[in-house]
């Protein structure tokens, strides 16, 4: 009792005691990035206080395992920041310490995240790229595995990364290239190795943890869409990210191509940038499974959001053909809605139609027959609508109408 009482004065007033003692003025009303502990005549003879104080909060924090006693810890270290800024090396392991609970403890992820936002704007320069690495690679290794049950927890993470980068884009663009490059060799190393090494590599960029790094980066050059130095990785990022889904084109990883092709769309509608991705989505319709009425039923639908890869048994089911066709339909619908203001639309339209039509006459499944021609007359119906407004004139073709 006597230790619970004692940690809540601590929590409650120890930056009270320390900005008093230094005569630091509105100590409850003032941002606490505005107090600045060492104009303060006082502050040499606190310092090694203060650094003690922090370092034994930081090291309790290391310990505690309780989720509920880690979350008022970290809302007290978030106070205790002007007192932590002087000292870097303290401030490195409380970040080490933020972005484990950041990573790991579900409960006390966003105040592990608010922790390491705080210390990315309120310590000196480079601080920050600590921060922005560290919050990559504690999201790498943190989506390693992907299931249903932790899908949600990735993508809060993922928007935790996004936001984080956004505070200064000049330094997270020096980021973002070195991340892509790596994901750019890793996809050169599986497109040119021999047949042993490349299987291996076939393995990383088949992986959950390449696939979400470039989910991550999708979301990050959507996000800012209207930064100079951004925009130029949307080219190389789209490069590597297309390099992927045509070198992994087998049936069994429809579910990963449709996730990328669906990440793609995402940023060439906020990048503003045309991405052919038809014919890729296409060719996912192209297979021979499609067309066979005598597939077996299956255990369950297929979730293709959190699986990436299908085993060859699950290939020879119903539930796959069905799945497959209604996400492939979707991620068409998807690619041709963020172009379907384009004056170039009804051109745009013509490969995907064709094939489409080729589509309805080749399978056997007649409800697959019925959505694909309903498909068309959408599709065509819009381009003649935009042939309708091209005809009056006075739009270009990178205008929309």
């Amino acid at each position: 009792a006597t230790f619970k009482r004692l940690m809540r004065l601590c929590v409650t007033r120890a930056h009270a005691f320390f900005g008093r003692y230094l005569g630091l003025k509105d100590l409850e009303t003032t941002d606490p990035r505005k107090l600045n502990p060492q104009t303060s005549g006082r502050w040499k003879r606190l310092s090694p206080v203060a650094k003690a104080y922090v370092r034994a909060l930081t090291g309790f924090l290391e310990t505690l395992t309780d989720p509920a006693m880690v979350h008022l810890l970290l809302r007290h270290a978030e106070r205790m920041l002007p007192y932590v800024r002087p000292f870097p090396k303290t401030a490195r392991k409380l970040l080490k310490v933020a972005l484990r609970v950041f990573g790991s403890v579900e409960e006390t992820r966003v105040q592990g995240f608010l922790l390491v936002r705080r210390l990315a704007l309120e310590m000196p320069y480079p601080f920050i790229e600590t921060c922005f690495k560290g919050m990559y690679l504690t999201y790498v290794r943190q989506t390693k595995f992907t299931n249903p049950n932790v899908i949600q927890g990735q993508h809060f993470m993922a928007q935790c990364v996004v936001e984080v980068f956004g505070l200064d884009i000049n330094v997270a663009y020096e980021h973002a290239f070195v991340y892509i490059r790596q994901l750019a060799i890793q996809l050169r190393a599986a497109l040119t190795s021999n047949a042993q090494k490349s299987a291996e590599a076939n393995q990383v960029i088949s992986s959950w943890q390449y696939v979400n790094s470039l989910k991550l980066w999708a979301r990050m050059l959507s996000a800012y869409p209207g930064k100079d130095q951004l925009h130029a990785l949307v080219y190389p990022f789209v490069q590597v990210a297309m390099g992927t889904v045509r070198h992994l084109n087998a049936p069994k990883y429809a579910p990963l191509r449709l996730q990328i092709c669906a990440a793609l769309t995402r940023v060439g509608r906020h990048a503003g940038a045309y991405i052919p991705l038809a014919p890729v989505i296409l060719d996912i319709l192209a297979g021979r499974d499609l067309h066979k009425t005598s597939a077996k039923p299956g255990a369950g639908p297929v979730d293709f959001g959190a699986t990436i890869k299908l085993s060859k048994a699950v290939l020879e089911t119903r539930v796959y053909q069905e799945g497959v066709f209604e996400e492939t339909l979707k991620a068409l619908l998807l690619f041709y809605g963020s172009c379907c203001y384009s004056p170039s639309f009804p051109e745009l339209i013509v490969p995907a139609v064709l094939q489409l039509r080729t589509f309805a006459k080749a399978t056997t499944v007649s409800r697959f027959r019925r959505q694909v021609k309903d498909l068309i007359e959408r599709l065509e119906r819009n381009a003649a609508y935009i042939s309708r407004l091209r005809s009056a004139g006075g739009r270009s073709p990178q205008d929309k109408v």
